[in-house]
């Protein structure tokens, strides 16, 4: 079955949305019984997300940036454990979508399958927001 999507603003951005500036967009979506909200600020050339359930909060924030020198982009835990699943994932949608990304993931106990449910409908949405990146050229 797939999951029940509820947006909140049927997921498009807020008002202005043509004009510059920052853009917004929220939604939510449920893995199994939990109830798991992302909001998501588009700024020019990086992204801010957060991920949480209904508790809310900031526990979490971590910086991850492509570079030139590495295969993995550079992250910094600004708030939490950069080993935990935040880092991870904001390494991965700053390769996969090359842009700066922060991201501050707000789920408790979050099991793997739940960790991949997060990066999968991220990913999704990602990819509809900016399209699907070049993959990357093997010259630097």
């Amino acid at each position: 079955e797939d999951p029940v999507v509820a947006a909140a603003g049927g997921g498009r951005e807020e008002p202005g949305a043509g004009e510059p500036g920052p853009k917004i967009f929220n939604f939510s979506a449920k893995h199994f019984d939990r109830l798991v909200f992302f909001h998501l600020t588009v700024l020019d050339g990086s992204l801010f997300i957060w991920v949480g359930g209904p508790g809310l909060g900031l526990e979490d924030l971590q910086a991850a940036v492509p570079t030139r020198y590495d295969a993995l982009p550079a992250l910094a835990s600004l708030r939490g454990a950069a080993d935990g699943p935040g880092g991870s994932l904001a390494q991965k949608l700053s390769k996969r979508f090359n842009r700066l990304i922060f991201l501050s993931f707000n789920l408790e106990g979050a099991e793997p399958e739940l960790f991949l449910f997060v990066q999968k409908e991220l990913t999704v949405y990602l990819k509809e927001l900016f399209g699907d990146p070049p993959p990357a050229s093997a010259a630097g």
